[in-house]
């Protein structure tokens, strides 16, 4: 992509309620033939979202920097410095796409905080009468969050991400209780997906 998609490309990816400042040019580095530049820019992008704790509004600016590769030539490539792009405001995200599940799965405040469920789910199965059905696959499956919780919770994201109460609230406004009865709800099946419980 060149500068002008590249800018474009910020403008979908924090779609509504946002603002771009004009892109600021730090530096230009040439090759020694003077053959070649490359532009390193910051630009400051101010989003809006909801707060994961109250759904009320909240605003966002952080600072974007991108690089052009022959600004103003033919082959004009540019890009951003940063490997993957984040938006912090996908936590409004709501639907049942494929892309609203993805959104939804990736939202890394709505994945911690779905962390601290599946660790209370463990605590409470450690703590559960024997006499549950499955106890000891469930418990079982206590002992391996125990070992990789970071691993366990992404499966049990798969069952967040998937739930239609997540999808039509969306991460911001889905509560911790909404959180703790799907990662309880689906501990068996976990458990049995990955072995621990047979047919």
């Amino acid at each position: 992509m060149n500068k002008a998609e590249l800018i474009s490309d910020i403008e979908a990816k924090v779609g509504s309620g946002f603002i771009i400042d004009v892109p600021v040019l730090v530096e230009t580095v040439s090759n020694e033939a003077g053959t070649h530049s490359f532009k390193r820019y910051y630009c400051n992008v101010t989003t809006t979202g909801k707060d994961s704790t109250d759904a009320g509004g909240i605003g966002q600016k952080r600072t974007l920097e991108f690089y052009v590769l022959d600004e103003g030539e033919a082959g004009e490539v540019a890009y951003y410095k940063d490997t993957s792009w984040t938006n912090p405001e996908d936590k409004a995200w709501t639907g049942s796409t494929l892309k609203s599940m993805y959104l939804i799965y990736s939202n890394t405040e709505l994945k911690n905080r779905n962390l601290g469920a599946v660790l209370k789910a463990a605590f409470d199965v450690l703590n559960e009468a024997g006499s549950i059905t499955n106890h000891d696959k469930r418990v079982l499956l206590a002992g391996k969050v125990m070992q990789d919780v970071e691993a366990y919770n992404n499966a049990f994201m798969f069952f967040v991400a998937t739930n239609a109460t997540v999808q039509t609230n969306g991460p911001g406004a889905t509560t911790d209780n909404d959180l703790q009865f799907i990662v309880n709800g689906a501990w068996d099946t976990v458990a049995e997906a990955v072995g621990l419980i047979t047919a």
